[in-house]
C-alpha cells in the first residue's frame, strides 16, 4: 500500500522493494516474496475490492 503512495508520488520512475526486517515474522522471507512479484499486485489491482481497499489505505487526508 505505502509502495504505491510512493510510486505515486515520485516524479520520475524508479523501482521500489519493500521488505520485512529479518526476524519480524515467522515466514518473512515468502512475505517478502509476495510483497516484491510484480504479476501479484498487478493481479490484485484487478480486484476491484483490493483495488479500493489500497486506494481507501494511501488516501492523503487534508
Amino acid at each position: 500500500m505505502y509502495k504505491d503512495k510512493i510510486k505515486r508520488n515520485m516524479p520520475i520512475p524508479l523501482k521500489l522493494d519493500i521488505y520485512i526486517k529479518d526476524g519480524a515474522h515467522t515466514i518473512e522471507h515468502e512475505i517478502n516474496k509476495q510483497i516484491n512479484d510484480k504479476e501479484r499486485i498487478a493481479a490484485a489491482m484487478e480486484n476491484p475490492n483490493l483495488k479500493e481497499m489500497v486506494e481507501n489505505c494511501i488516501l492523503e487526508e487534508d
